[in-house]
């Protein structure tokens, strides 16, 4: 049974009595986040933390600019664009802004990576840092609160790290909102980003209650649970993972949805943490008002890859339910079908970012790598159970190599089009340029693994270096 918690906590759709404070973080940075000043964008303290509701609106505001624009890194964009980048996604019409990711042409000057992704990130970085100081600062906020919301700041704040490094490889380390330190920061080793985003979400592990917050719509224990489960996996702390996704998966919380269709609806039960949709009318998932055509005479904007639609097997549940095809003049394209409205007036789908599924396929995969492949409590029993909900037989795979190739294989079907997982997958696992070699040829470069820093970021702070191959 899922117990959800309200007291001191906001419905993320109720924003029209906010402080005009609050509202100011909504707007779009209009400034480099290595050229913010204290008097433009730094929150003020004295005012939003000396009234715990204030200091509960600001870290609210922060789940709002995440989900405030479609296509940015937190709203669809990453799903997007490291789905052309990889080997899900084709756009159907040649476009300057989507050929360079499925070509894998990128410049450093390349303005979509620096406005829907840099440029959006760390401003989130920096109110998350923010949020962090004013409560430590503040004398007249709970300890309960102040933990909660330190808790949901470094959460946030390790998550969109997480994104970074595994586009960029080594970015600026900001941990502060001091613009003269964080002006002039060098990029740090991907090893010691790793580093600070296990301390955050230990930290956030330790200060979140345990019980669902506003329908999931904001972190809990759990969540720092399942993105701490992911990142050991990502370092190839394999006990770890299986450890951090244990938890998870026995909490008692979520469990996966029987029917496919309802995977992605607002109170799916699978769900561990979504976004809710603010500021925009009508719009739900991020993902749903990119993937779904206009209208039943347009063309997706969008198509899964062959590559991906081989994948799956005959009689996979997921492909009947979570892509469908149209024909226009004759011609068939099968597009993304997870979340069923482009827009709706009501809140009936919201960005989720995880779910159960990929913590039983992770512990799957540590499990495999702890020699724990068949049998009970194995990675053949984990993989069964999101088989079984896909409607496939259980797996043949016996050795390990075959068990790892079933769990990447089952990853691909099963979180296709979320969240860039394709393209995180076949960098940790050393596959990128074996899989896209083929897949991509001949556009595919070794340079290819992580994203260029942008070049305006570059002139304006003379200590950020380009990656090799831009």
């Amino acid at each position: 049974m899922r117990t959800h918690y309200t007291t001191r906590s906001l419905n993320l759709s109720a924003f029209a009595g906010l402080p005009l404070f609050v509202l100011l973080l909504l707007l779009p940075a209009c400034k480099k986040f290595v050229d913010v000043k204290n008097s433009r964008t730094e929150l003020p303290e004295t005012i939003v933390f000396e009234r715990e509701q204030s200091a509960i609106s600001a870290t609210v505001a922060l789940y709002a600019k995440m989900n405030d624009a479609t296509f940015n890194i937190f709203c669809g964009g990453t799903s997007v664009f490291a789905g052309l980048w990889s080997d899900e996604l084709v756009n159907t019409t040649t476009n300057a802004t989507y050929d360079p990711f499925l070509k894998n042409q990128l410049l450093s000057n390349n303005s979509t990576i620096n406005s829907r992704f840099w440029s959006r990130a760390y401003p989130i970085i920096y109110q998350a840092n923010a949020i962090v100081e004013g409560l430590q600062r503040s004398k007249t906020v709970s300890d309960s609160v102040r933990n909660q919301l330190t808790g949901e700041a470094k959460l946030v704040r390790a998550f969109t790290y997480l994104n970074l490094v595994n586009l960029f490889g080594e970015v600026p380390l900001a941990l502060t909102t001091d613009y003269r330190i964080n002006s002039t920061l060098p990029r740090t080793s991907v090893y010691n980003v790793y580093q600070q985003i296990e301390d955050d979400l230990r930290e956030a592990a330790q200060l979140l209650p345990p019980v669902i917050i506003n329908g999931s719509g904001r972190p809990n224990k759990w969540v720092a649970k399942a993105l701490l489960a992911s990142v050991y996996l990502y370092e190839k702390k394999y006990m770890q993972a299986e450890s951090e996704a244990s938890e998870v998966i026995g909490c008692g919380l979520y469990a996966l949805t029987s029917n496919p269709n309802n995977v992605f609806t607002v109170n799916s039960r699978e769900i561990i943490w979504q976004i809710m949709p603010v500021g925009t009318a009508q719009l739900n998932s991020p993902e749903g008002n990119i993937f779904i055509p206009s209208s039943a005479s347009s063309r997706p904007t969008f198509v899964l890859s062959n590559q991906l639609l081989s994948a799956f097997e005959n009689g996979d549940l997921r492909k009947s339910s979570w892509t469908k095809t149209v024909f226009i003049n004759n011609v068939s394209y099968t597009y993304p079908y997870k979340y069923k409205l482009r827009t709706n007036a009501s809140v009936a789908e919201a960005n989720v970012v995880l779910r159960l599924a990929e913590q039983y396929l992770i512990r799957a995969e540590a499990r495999a790598y702890t020699n724990k492949v068949t049998g009970n409590n194995s990675a053949e029993s984990d993989l069964n159970v999101i088989r079984s909900r896909a409607g496939l037989p259980n797996t043949t795979a016996i050795a390990l190599t075959e068990m790892v190739d079933a769990i990447v294989n089952e990853r691909q079907t099963e979180l296709f089009t979320e969240w860039g997982h394709r393209w995180f997958d076949l960098k940790r696992l050393d596959r990128v340029n074996t899989v896209l070699g083929v897949n991509k040829a001949p556009g595919w470069d070794a340079a290819d693994l992580v994203w260029p820093i942008p070049i305006s970021e570059m002139n304006l702070n003379v200590f950020l270096t380009q990656n090799p191959g831009y």
